[in-house]
């Protein structure tokens, strides 16, 4: 084939050797630590476990519309877009309830959510793509 003109495909030995390290699950939760808090108190303090995004839900992208950063979504049987601000049960049913956009960011294809239920709040989750 070389001899026709072609290039020849990389090898699967050569592909893999090309990929980058890093996280092949980017919607895989962040390990969990424990933090000291400095002289106050000698007992370690427990941290929340990191959230996950909600079973059903799905981020297939992001666009600008208008100037307005929109993520593209599915949650359940549902698909469309959400808007920073928009919140599940309130202004959307595709996030579940207590569940708000925080912030989408187009050029890196980055959805920030975060969950107002008491058991995690002030805890976001980010999907990238």
């Amino acid at each position: 084939m070389a001899t026709a003109g072609f290039t020849p495909l990389p090898s699967p030995e050569q592909v893999e050797a090309a990929m980058p390290p890093g996280r092949l699950d980017p919607f895989e939760p962040l390990a969990v630590t424990r933090v000291t808090p400095v002289v106050t108190s000698p007992r370690p303090v427990a941290v929340q476990p990191p959230l996950t995004l909600p079973d059903g839900f799905r981020f297939q992208g992001v666009m600008s519309s208008g100037g307005r950063p929109m993520a593209l979504v599915q949650f359940g049987a549902q698909s469309g877009s959400l808007a920073v601000g928009d919140t599940g049960g309130r202004t959307t049913d595709l996030l579940p309830q207590s569940w708000r956009v925080a912030s989408i960011d187009v050029p890196r294809g980055r959805l920030t959510l975060v969950s107002r239920h008491h058991l995690a709040r002030g805890q976001v989750v980010i999907a990238e793509l």
